[in-house]
């Protein structure tokens, strides 16, 4: 899906004795010995780096995208460690020398993308469906006693609606000139009788149990590794989205493509999900392709937001638009 997407944040090649100084507060004295660009993050400045002697490289990450979500990722890795491999923070500074945004120093989580796997090895589809399912299924061991925006503190700081009224909200996105400027109005007059149509259809989630949502549940923030038992999650990178809601909303991310349209990968999900403890309602998978439809129109309302993203979110609602009228 964000394959061909443009970095949306300002580019800025940090210098070694830049990072070396960066790795301090994690590793006292540590020499840098070697870096690169991570790949995958669209927003934020990451990197790999390998410190003299230390065997394992470490992770650094500064939060140009979102500041605040720096320390809501740091108690996220604390909740969630032995649960889901989440990278372990061993820094979080406030500011950094470069562009004086917040970053984090963690540990560095071999494998690889679920979405570079899918692609090398189709035939393992369903497999990779069934792990990722499982890792899925263990976010709902985490809830929360309503829905809405998490602190620092993993405490629900900003209470959202449920159900039909959660969906109606994203009627007032379609009154913004840049949504609506962006999507034409042919296609904000089908959004927007979609949502009326269909929101009654999310009244089935206001008796859920609220629980995590990493709400970027995407091909490129999944790691995988293939074991002598199978395919396995070796890691879930990138929770600044995170925040109490239904798991429908992070089936309906990977319900897209290039995952969703995968031979075997949905089959393989549901049964991961399902046998980790997961429930689905009935009518789950429309439910989780109109929750979904929501984070494209947040691409759509982002200034920053170029051309191809703007092309590929107004393609997958268009898509989900014909899907759910038929």
């Amino acid at each position: 899906m964000k394959e061909g997407w443009q970095f949306m944040a300002p580019q800025v090649v940090l210098e070694p004795a830049t990072l070396e100084a960066m790795l301090q507060p994690a590793l006292p004295g540590a020499r840098l010995r070697g870096f690169r660009r991570a790949g995958g993050g669209l927003a934020n400045l990451t990197y790999r780096v390998e410190v003299e002697g230390r065997k394992d490289p470490l992770f650094l990450k500064i939060y140009v995208r979102e500041p605040r979500a720096a320390r809501l990722e740091a108690a996220l890795a604390l909740r969630l460690d032995g649960l889901l491999p989440v990278p372990r923070f061993l820094a979080l500074e406030a500011s950094n020398p470069a562009t004086g945004h917040p970053y984090a120093v963690t540990t560095w989580l071999e494998g690889e993308t679920l979405g570079a796997t899918l692609r090398a090895d189709p035939g393992s589809g369903e497999a990779l469906g069934r792990a990722v399912g499982a890792s899925l299924a263990a976010l709902g061991r985490v809830t929360f006693p309503e829905p809405g925006l998490l602190d620092a503190a993993l405490q629900v700081a900003q209470p959202l609606p449920r159900g039909r009224d959660g969906f109606l909200e994203v009627l007032g996105w379609l009154e913004t000139d840049l949504v609506f400027q962006r999507l034409g109005p042919a296609l904000a007059a089908d959004y927007r009788a979609l949502v009326e149509r269909e929101a009654p259809r999310l009244e089935a989630l206001v008796v859920e149990t609220p629980c995590l949502v990493h709400a970027d549940f995407d091909t490129g923030n999944l790691l995988v590794q293939r074991t002598e038992a199978g395919w396995r999650v070796s890691g879930v990178l990138d929770w600044e989205f995170a925040h109490s809601g239904s798991p429908l909303e992070d089936l309906g991310h990977l319900l897209r493509p290039p995952a969703g349209g995968h031979p075997g990968f949905e089959p393989g999900l549901v049964q991961g999900f399902t046998e980790g403890g997961g429930h689905l309602p009935s009518g789950w998978r429309a439910m989780a392709r109109l929750l979904d439809l929501t984070a494209f129109v947040d691409f759509l309302a982002r200034p920053e937001a170029g051309p191809e993203v703007v092309c590929s979110a107004r393609r997958a609602i268009q898509d989900t638009i014909r899907d759910l009228d038929t």
